[in-house]
């Protein structure tokens, strides 16, 4: 394998974790404990994915972005404590109500010198380390953003608004293919200037559930006559869970004991 070079990179993480969980239920799903490799005790789970990302070799800093209960559960885990790496910085800032306007936020507190930006989700704590260095290192000017992902091995079918399995609406065909189709995970790696011009021009309540699709809306709405920004899918090899729901959490278990 060819090793990966970090000279002259510069990637700060934006780690958004500011959200109400809603999905999961009463428990802040942030705050549960799960085991981490880099440790001998359990960790909260932001707390592992924190760590995670700052394994990456070329990610340089960390920003966190998060409510104050999640600020204080890192300041005074001492096993998180003891496994940061002292060389690289940890700043936090507060979000918003919706994840765009924390990952705003995020970007804001970023020291002014920064320009590369990994976005990553504060439920998904095992993102492949190599795969990161690779999204990242992906990102030249000619590249808008790369993400991490795994191509669609299953069947994907459309179900109406009453719960009924149909054809989907034109011009989706009957089945989507799935040579075509990849499952988006994070970290997604951005230039911080190309967020913050798509952010300007996306309206606040369109539906983007990431910076990917930020991104390509952007250019839907601004500049639909040029070709497409060129985003680079990067094969996440291991089991990148975002937990959701309790049933994710479980999986989750499994995944980290490997």
């Amino acid at each position: 394998m060819t090793a990966l070079s970090t000279d002259g990179l510069d990637c700060w993480a934006v780690v958004v974790a500011a959200g109400n969980s809603t999905r999961f239920g009463p428990e802040n799903k942030l705050l549960l404990p799960i085991e981490h490799p880099g440790t001998d005790q359990a960790l909260p789970l932001v707390a592992a994915t924190v760590l995670s990302i700052a394994a990456c070799p070329v990610i340089t800093g960390v920003v966190v972005v998060c409510q104050a209960d999640v600020e204080e559960t890192l300041a005074t885990n001492a096993d998180f404590q003891a496994a940061w790496p002292e060389s690289k910085p940890l700043q936090f800032c507060r979000g918003g109500e919706a994840r765009r306007d924390s990952v705003r936020a995020g970007l804001a507190a970023l020291p002014s010198h920064v320009t590369r930006v990994a976005i990553h989700d504060g439920a998904r704590p095992n993102p492949n380390s190599l795969a990161m260095a690779q999204a990242i290192q992906a990102l030249t000017p000619a590249v808008t953003a790369t993400f991490l992902g795994s191509p669609m091995t299953h069947t994907v079918c459309w179900v109406a608004a009453d719960g009924h399995a149909t054809l989907p609406p034109e011009p989706f065909p009957a089945t989507l293919p799935r040579e075509h189709l990849w499952q988006a995970y994070t970290p997604q790696v951005v230039w911080r200037d190309r967020w913050g011009t798509a952010d300007s021009v996306v309206p606040h309540d369109a539906p983007c559930t990431d910076d990917v699709q930020l991104l390509l809306q952007a250019h839907a709405l601004a500049s639909p006559h040029l070709p497409p920004p060129v985003i680079l899918p990067i094969h996440d090899p291991g089991l990148n869970i975002k937990v959701t729901t309790p049933a994710d959490s479980r999986l989750l278990g499994v995944a980290m004991a490997r």
